[in-house]
């Protein structure tokens, strides 16, 4: 493939994109264990908040529902399944 005088060019992926469980989600996407809703309202907001540094966004940043939702996930999974004591 020949470039034109300017040198311009593109970069074609052909690849295909798997789960740890070898399923191809190429267009397709991932249905997620947990839906959270994030109302409309904020979402362009959040946009924009992961789109910038969160220390630029840190006086006027509004919580993020998700992620506040899979650090609880986590959390809960990760507990020490320790035996209790009377």
């Amino acid at each position: 493939l020949e470039l034109p005088e300017d040198r311009s060019a593109i970069y074609l992926t052909t690849a295909l994109y798997y789960t740890p469980s070898r399923q191809v989600i190429h267009g397709q996407g991932i249905k997620p264990d947990v839906e959270v809703k994030v109302p409309r309202r904020n979402a362009r907001k959040l946009f924009r908040q992961l789109r910038r540094l969160s220390s630029e966004t840190a006086g006027d940043a509004i919580p993020d529902p998700q992620l506040e939702k899979a650090v609880e996930i986590l959390k809960q999974k990760l507990k020490p399944t320790l035996p209790e004591h009377n």
